[in-house]
């Protein structure tokens, strides 16, 4: 990705923000990465990418090209609104989560990151008469 197209998406992030803030009608967000803050991390809940909020344990669907976090259920607070870093799992490892949840019934299809591919293999064999046909 050039620079340039770095920007943009940057650019169309931060309006993702602003409009989601303005239709929620919460204070706006300061459109900058918090300094030393807490990372949220993404997860998969009904087969939903997700991310919860490290101060609140709130939660907001997130993309997977989101650089960012911001939570609208204590809006950032602890750290004056700022965005959070985003922890974003590697495109192979994406592929291969979705591809074993794919097989599951849609409120089966969750994965944690402290949960690996061999697990996620595991559940689907253990709960093979669960599975989506």
């Amino acid at each position: 990705m050039k620079p340039q197209e770095r920007q943009t998406g940057w650019d169309q992030h931060i309006a993702q923000f602003r409009r989601m803030a303005m239709q929620a009608g919460l204070p706006m967000p300061v459109l900058t990465l918090a300094p030393d803050a807490k990372t949220a991390e993404m997860e998969v809940n009904h087969g939903r990418w997700l991310a919860r909020c490290p101060y609140c344990n709130g939660a907001e669907l997130v993309r997977l090209d989101d650089p960012g976090f911001w939570c609208m259920s204590c809006q950032s607070e602890a750290v004056g609104r700022h965005i959070l870093p985003l922890v974003v799992p590697a495109v192979n490892f994406v592929k291969q989560i979705e591809a074993l949840l794919s097989v599951r019934k849609i409120e089966n299809q969750n994965w944690q990151p402290k949960e690996s591919m061999e697990d996620l293999r595991q559940e689907n064999v253990a709960h093979l008469t669960e599975m989506e046909t």
